[in-house]
Order: structure tokens, then C-alpha cells, then sequence
């Protein structure tokens, strides 16, 4: 399990020589180049700043890591044999200090606005944890061997999510663990660890996904071959959009961080009818669309079992020689080697007779060229040709065109699947075909059902970015009376300094507050030179003692939720560090106490912790 410090992971640390040696960072372009700075030490110390890579040793039996618990390091496997597996229950641990009476008050503030019947509360419903604490991860792959020189735990260092399996060492084992500001030295570089993440990612979307359930774990694998990870730097995406309205739709896509905007345009602008997070799914129209598709066919009526049936996807004709489409027998002398000709002009079907000496006939009557429907005649000699329809399949219809615009409302990583390939296993397997189908039509009915009311308020909850938030502290305004009870019990519970402001965006009766809003996708965590911030299972945001105030996760924060503070101010500050003054603060939704702090001291019931798209109604903007 992680173990950490005040100076960083707890450890033997690894010098800066040392890692360099490895043959994993020995092929790094990049890590040459930035590695000095993160781990080197100062000419007069023994030992680095931050300890951001230490070597551990585990015995047969012994857990390396967790199915289900957060964390910010990856490991790198250097001698003996681990085994990963997803165990048959993965709960998440019980909160520090929660107890079943204050599970209860929060679950009330959460689900005030629902019917639910009362039962016990469990901490997963109560939003402290991530729904992806719970693996969906599929048991058909059966366990995994890790060999040396292989790299575990990437999902969980790069993007903050939940262990996706437990890795137990099997014979003595060896491992170094490793902060997230290491890998992003060498990330981007086109490196091994890039291949071994974007394999990873694909597979575990795919496996993971429910519309792909009812397949079985080596077409998934068949799949993942295929497949592509598209992030906002990818050469198909352009400016945050995945795909525009209107064009061919060839794939889909399945999203594995970050959240896609679903939007058309219409004459009053941008209509939005849904956002995505991780878990969904969009482009259906690629595969399986909600409406059946059809096809015009050119058949042979007169001669059945002498002509093929062929699809007008393209100009057909008929006549004697070889490199007609419909050839006629030699013997039938009466119609010319190139008689007519069907082919498509500005989205109409015509008919052209070309100078045969015997004519074309359409229903019976003489013409030069004209325009076709379904169910008419051609007449070529003794032979009658029949302009048909059928059905076509998801694989072998024409592509179908986007009714959508999709565009990563923040960064995002989805995997682009091949429709060709989809399609072709959703076929042969009547039950993925019926998921698709069902998960296709439900999106297209949000698109077109929502009421007026219903859409304002989706609009404003993109608007204020609560699509991503998971855990937000609101104040209803028609009861706060401004006392200022909960910023004071909220500093008195924090070294003296509040976590939160109370002011923010407002939306109906209730102020957003300046306090941490527990991000799905928290970009406060990305890049941070040191690894110092990170995701707590209670998913509070948690800055280590190691901070060097360089104010990059202050910045990165778009709600300005995370503070810098002196330290002189702090009552309980950090070792110190030479050269650092500030230390980055957040609201860790006090825990280690029985509940919100800032809840518990409101008098008036006016300040509530809620999961904003379970308790936010369209009512609310009135």
C-alpha cells in the first residue's frame, strides 16, 4: 500500500543515477531531459527533496495494491512474479470519523428531492465515493501475470480513478513506486509508457463498457485491436470537437474521462440535449440508428436466376460487353454492348438510354433518359429490370451522417471503436444488437422530449460546470441570514484558515459556493511538479506536507476553489522547506470529523452538501 512522508513516498529512494539506469527511462527521449530537476539532490545533501520514487520489496501473498482505493502512483515491476485480479467484492473502506448517524444527515441533504424509501445508508450512496470505486471491470479475463520490466496502476496515476484491480506478489517481488511528476517527464514523448497506456486504456474501456457486455472477452479483444484513444491533442479532434453535425459517421465512442457535450444547431443556436461522463456512450448513428435504413436495388424481374441483385450505390449498366454490370448474354444480339445506363444525378435516379438500336423502355414507354422510382420497369429486349428496396444491415449500409455535435466540455480521453468492426460482432450477437439499439434510441429521445424548463436548467448546469462535480457545498439563500457561522466554524476546524468563501455563481434560491467541488476529472491534480495533491477514498482533494507553493494546482483550478497561504499564518504548518513560503489549501470536506463542519454549525439549515445533479430540479430556477 502507498505510504508517504512529509519529504514524499516512504521508502528506499532511488538517486537520480539509479533511475537512470533503468532500462524503462533508459528509452525515454524525454527523461534526460527533466529528470534532474524533480529527483536530483542539492551538491551538499544526501538525500532529494521529494522522495518521488522508492524501492519496495514484498513478500509472497502480500498485496502490492487494491482493487477500489484511490491513489497517485504507478508502479514498475523489477524482479519476481505478480498476479492482478479483481477480487469477488470491492467495497469502499469506511470514512475517518463518519459515523451512521452522520452518513444519515448527509444522505438527507442529498436526496431531499427524491421518494426513495429510508433504509441504512451506506458511505458509496452518500457520494464520498466515486460510483467507479465499485468496479464493472469484466471477470471473464481471469487473472493477469505481471513480469518484470511491466508497469501497473497507470489508469489510477494519470487520471486519479480507483485501483482497477488488486496485484498480489505471487514469489518475492520487487517493485518502485512512483509519483504521476514522473511519468509526466517521459509522457508524450511517444514512448513505451504512452503504447503501454493508451493499450491499457482501450482495453479496460472496452471490457468495462455495459453497452459491449453481451460480448465475449476475445471479440472485445478483437476490438480493442482496432480501436483508438482520442484526447483533445489527437489529429482528429479539432478544438475540443470530437465530431460535427452532418458528417459521416463511421465509429463510436465510448468515454473514459472527462465529459462530451452532446449539442445541435438550431435557428435560435446551440441546443443542448445531454453531457456524458466517464461510462457513456455516443455516435449510434454509426451503428445502430434508431430508425430502420433501406436501399434502392436493381433487380431482374423478367430472369430472376440470371442476374445478380446489385445496390444503386453507384451507375449500373446494362448490356453485352464485359465491363457492363448487368451483362446479358452474347447470344441476345438485339441489345447493344452498352444499352442504357442507371445511374444518380443531384440525389435523383435516371434512366438513359445510350443510342441502343432497339431502345429502352420505361413502364412500357419509349424514352431518351428520365427519372426512376421505386417499383418501376425497364425494359431492355425481352428483358425487364425492377427498381426495388430492401433492408440493409449496420454493416454493409451506407455511412450514416451525424444528427450531433460532440465536444469535450474540459479535457477528455473517449476510445473511437470502427463501426465496420462493431457492427459485425453486434450483428451476429442479438443481444449486444438490442443494447445498442435501446442506449441509440434513449439518446436520441433526450435529444427531442426535454420540456423547456428541463433544457434551461441543463444548460445552466453546463454553464456552471456542475456536470463534473460530485460533492457541492450550496447555500439556500431564501434562508442564510450572512452570520458567517460556517466560514468560522470552517477556519476553526482548519489551522485558523477557512477552506472556502462564501460567494459564488448563483443558480435559482441557492449560492454556488467557493468551496471544493470534488471534481469527477479534477484538473487541480494534473501537473503537479511534485505529486503533492491527490484524491482521498472519502474523495476529498488532499494537499501533502511536501507542497513547494508553486501555485500551478491554484491556478489550474477553474472555480478558484484552492487558496495560497502563508505559512507564518497557519497555526499547524509543515516541515520546513528551503525556498518555500506558501502552502496550497482545499476544502477536504473535513475529514476526520462527524460531518461537514460548515453544515453542522449552520443555524438555519441554509448550508448543505449535495450531489448536484441528484438534488438540483428544473423547479429550482424559478
Amino acid at each position: 500500500m502507498t505510504r508517504r512522508h512529509a519529504d514524499g513516498l516512504d521508502g528506499q529512494w532511488l538517486s537520480l543515477e539509479e533511475v537512470a539506469e533503468l532500462d524503462f527511462f533508459k528509452s525515454s527521449k524525454r527523461a534526460k531531459l527533466k529528470l534532474p530537476t524533480l529527483l536530483g539532490a542539492a551538491p551538499d545533501a544526501g538525500e532529494p527533496g521529494i522522495k518521488a520514487v522508492v524501492r519496495r520489496e514484498y513478500e509472497p501473498g502480500e498485496v502490492i495494491c487494491e482493487a477500489g482505493a484511490y491513489g497517485s502512483t504507478a508502479f514498475l515491476l523489477v524482479e519476481g512474479a505478480a498476479t492482478a485480479f479483481l477480487p469477488e467484492r470491492v467495497e469502499a473502506k469506511s470514512v475517518e470519523g463518519r459515523t451512521p448517524r452522520s452518513l444519515a444527515r448527509i444522505l438527507d441533504g442529498f436526496r431531499r428531492r427524491t421518494r426513495r424509501a429510508e433504509r441504512t445508508p451506506g458511505r458509496p450512496e452518500v457520494g464520498e465515493v466515486s460510483r467507479y470505486a465499485t468496479l464493472a471491470h469484466d471477470r471473464r479475463l481471469g487473472p493477469a501475470a505481471i513480469r518484470p520490466g511491466e508497469i501497473f496502476g497507470l489508469d489510477t496515476c494519470v487520471n486519479f480513478y480507483p485501483r482497477e484491480a488488486t496485484v498480489r506478489a505471487e514469489t518475492r517481488c520487487v517493485a518502485l513506486e512512483m509519483l504521476r511528476s514522473v511519468l509526466d517527464t517521459i509522457r508524450g514523448a511517444g514512448d513505451a509508457i504512452d503504447e503501454a497506456y493508451e493499450a491499457h486504456a482501450i482495453r479496460s474501456t472496452l471490457h468495462q463498457s455495459a453497452l459491449l457486455a453481451e460480448l465475449s472477452a476475445s471479440q472485445i479483444e478483437a476490438l480493442a485491436a482496432v480501436s483508438t484513444l482520442l484526447t483533445p491533442d489527437s489529429d482528429e479532434v479539432s478544438d475540443g470537437v470530437v465530431y460535427a453535425e452532418d458528417t459521416p459517421a463511421d465509429a463510436l465512442y465510448l468515454v473514459r474521462a472527462g465529459t462530451i457535450k452532446m449539442s445541435q444547431t438550431k435557428a435560435g443556436g446551440e441546443f443542448v440535449f445531454t453531457y456524458l461522463g466517464r461510462g457513456g456512450a455516443f455516435g449510434f448513428e454509426a451503428l445502430m440508428p434508431a430508425r430502420p435504413r433501406t436501399r434502392l436495388v436493381l433487380r431482374c424481374a423478367s430472369h430472376p436466376t440470371l442476374f445478380r441483385e446489385l445496390a444503386l450505390t453507384k451507375p449500373i449498366t446494362i448490356g453485352r460487353s464485359e465491363s457492363c454490370d448487368m451483362l446479358v448474354p452474347k447470344e441476345s444480339r438485339a441489345i447493344g454492348r452498352r444499352h442504357c445506363r442507371v445511374e444518380e444525378r443531384d440525389g435523383e435516379l435516371w434512366i438513359v438510354d445510350l443510342d441502343s438500336a432497339n431502345h429502352t423502355l420505361l413502364n412500357g414507354e419509349r424514352i431518351r433518359e428520365a427519372i426512376l422510382a421505386e417499383g418501376d420497369h425497364i425494359g431492355v429486349v425481352e428483358y425487364v429490370f425492377e427498381i426495388g428496396r430492401e433492408d440493409v444491415t449496420a454493416v454493409d449500409a451506407p455511412a450514416a451522417v451525424r444528427v450531433a455535435r460532440a465536444s469535450g466540455l474540459d479535457s477528455f480521453e473517449v476510445v473511437r471503436v470502427p463501426a465496420e468492426a462493431l457492427g459485425r460482432l453486434a450483428e451476429a450477437n442479438a443481444a449486444a444488437l438490442a443494447a445498442a439499439t435501446r442506449a441509440g434510441r434513449a439518446l436520441e429521445t433526450a435529444a427531442f422530449s426535454r420540456s423547456a424548463n428541463e433544457q434551461a436548467m441543463l444548460e445552466e448546469t453546463v454553464e456552471l460546470n456542475l456536470y463534473n462535480s460530485q460533492n457541492v457545498l450550496l447555500i439556500d439563500l431564501e434562508r442564510c441570514t450572512r452570520c458567517d457561522e460556517c466560514v468560522r466554524a470552517c477556519a476553526d476546524a482548519h489551522d485558523g484558515v477557512a477552506r472556502f468563501t462564501r460567494d459564488g455563481p448563483r443558480i435559482g434560491r441557492y449560492l454556488v459556493t467557493m468551496a471544493c467541488r470534488s471534481c469527477t476529472d479534477p484538473k487541480c491534480m494534473v501537473g503537479c511538479p511534485v505529486g503533492s495533491i491527490r484524491r482521498e477514498d472519502s474523495l476529498e482533494i488532499k494537499i501533502e506536507d511536501w507542497c513547494i507553493g508553486c501555485e500551478r494546482c491554484a491556478n489550474q483550478c477553474p472555480f478558484g476553489n484552492i487558496n495560497m497561504v502563508e505559512l507564518s499564518e497557519l497555526k499547524r504548518p509543515p516541515p520546513p522547506r528551503e525556498g518555500v513560503s506558501l502552502r496550497a489549501t482545499v476544502c477536504d470536506l473535513c475529514a476526520g470529523y462527524d460531518g461537514p463542519n460548515c453544515v453542522y454549525a449552520c443555524p438555519h439549515d441554509a448550508a448543505i452538501r449535495v450531489a448536484p445533479g441528484e438534488f438540483l430540479a428544473p423547479s429550482d430556477l424559478r
